[in-house]
């Protein structure tokens, strides 16, 4: 298993598409200091970090589940799945590997923003005011789950299609909420009465009647059962080389 993930993550890291979005955060560093015209404004760290939210969602959410399907998709190609996957007990292993570095490689991602976003406020002229948290740490804990379900939810239909296209298209959808909001309008047909929207994994974390606990609950299940889907597929189906 160790093997496995070790040479997960080596391929990871040295692949072309990690660094896309991070790079794409320099650019826009470097574009934010030559137009910064807030030389003397203030912002408090807190404020400043609620504002990655959205930038969170709907960027480097997105940005995290395309990389991985690609990197996924790679091992087909690398010969890295056929050198495992007749070697080791256990197919589950492998989809076990692709979570881990997954959310290694978001955990990556997170705080890149997180510094993405400071770091774009101080260079727009912002002067940062560091102050405790607050409530704000723990809606940052709360998108870092959602974007790991995400994750897990990528990594369940790459396993049932071994299709990175269509896992594309369902991350970009996922991500902005465009799958979930389809859901919502659909039992609103049948139902005007149903608020399907408070469970649903994004737009469930911005709705006022879920408290934060209810957030996490429902976020930590939505991860754990596609998971588990995913490995009770990955330990199913044929490995495809």
């Amino acid at each position: 298993m160790k093997r496995i993930l070790k040479m997960d993550l080596y391929r990871l890291f040295h692949s072309f598409w990690f660094y896309s979005i991070p790079a794409a955060e320099v650019f826009f560093l470097i574009l934010a200091f030559a137009i910064g015209d807030n030389e003397g404004s203030a912002i408090t760290i807190g404020a400043a970090l609620s504002e990655a939210v959205s930038l969170i969602n709907y960027v480097a959410m997105t940005g995290i589940n395309i990389v991985m399907l690609a990197h996924w998709n790679a091992e087909r190609q690398s010969g890295f799945i056929k050198n495992y996957a007749g070697n080791i007990n256990g197919r589950y292993k492998l989809a076990v590997s692709k979570m881990i570095s997954a959310m290694i490689a978001w955990s990556v991602y997170y705080i890149s923003t997180l510094l993405f976003v400071t770091l774009g406020d101080i260079m727009n002229g912002y002067t940062i005011k560091w102050e405790p948290l607050g409530d704000v740490k723990w809606t940052l804990l709360l998108w870092f789950l959602i974007g790991t379900a995400s994750l897990a939810i990528s990594l369940l239909l790459y396993e049932i299609t071994h299709s990175s296209a269509l896992g594309y298209v369902f991350a970009i959808f996922l991500c902005m909420g465009v799958i979930e909001e389809l859901i919502v309008q659909v039992v609103y047909l049948i139902n005007s009465d149903i608020k399907t929207w408070k469970y649903l994994l994004i737009l469930g974390a911005q709705a006022p009647e879920n408290s934060l606990a209810m957030n996490f609950i429902r976020t930590l299940l939505f991860g754990l059962v596609f998971f588990a889907g995913a490995l009770v597929t990955a330990k199913k189906k044929d490995v495809k080389v």
